[in-house]
């Protein structure tokens, strides 16, 4: 067995898929994070403690502790397993100071992009929901401020309602994703 494929087989038994999730910062929930090759908004990603893999049920990724730090961080193969031995601190291969500052670059700018992503999504659950509220309390002012009979003198606040509803009542039909949402405003 040459040294390349002895470095695989000992990262593959000494670093497990649950540490990966640990290390890196995912929360599984019973079993399943939100996978991070592609946007969902329910957890799809399936942690196999017991084989040591994983696979998505939303995009079909699947694969080992290797596999799945090298989609993570968009490296290939041989230098995902550089970046587990320097991350789990393995000692099983030598890696020069600048290849270690270009992995840790790249997981910065990693992360960077998903505190954005998670800043976003935070940013659109608030707007929802001011919309959602606002469109709710104008409806109920719409219906309960409304003529009675058509000679009765139209109320200021109706006539605002009515006016605002149909476009509230748009919005939240047109960005009722967060992807639809980012678009126009992320």
């Amino acid at each position: 067995m040459n040294y390349y494929n002895d470095n695989v087989d000992k990262i593959k038994q000494l670093v497990t898929i649950q540490n990966i999730i640990d290390r890196y910062g995912y929360k599984p929930q019973k079993g399943f994070i939100s996978c991070p090759f592609h946007n969902e908004k329910t957890p799809s990603l399936r942690i196999y403690t017991d084989t040591n893999t994983f696979y998505c049920f939303g995009c079909g990724m699947g694969g080992d502790v290797i596999s799945f730090v090298s989609h993570l961080f968009k490296i290939d193969f041989g230098s995902a397993i550089m970046r587990l031995d320097d991350d789990f601190g393995l000692g099983l291969c030598q890696q020069s100071e600048s290849r270690k500052r270009d992995l840790d670059a790249r997981w910065k700018e990693i992360q960077s992009e998903k505190e954005k992503v998670d800043n976003l999504k935070s940013m659109y659950k608030d707007h929802y929901y001011i919309v959602s509220y606002w469109f709710r309390t104008l409806w109920l002012q719409r219906k309960r401020l409304a003529p009675k009979t058509s000679s009765e003198q139209l109320n200021p606040a109706f006539i605002y309602a009515l006016h605002h509803t149909d476009y509230l009542e748009y919005w939240l039909d047109t960005y009722n994703t967060f992807e639809k949402w980012r678009e126009v405003y992320g």
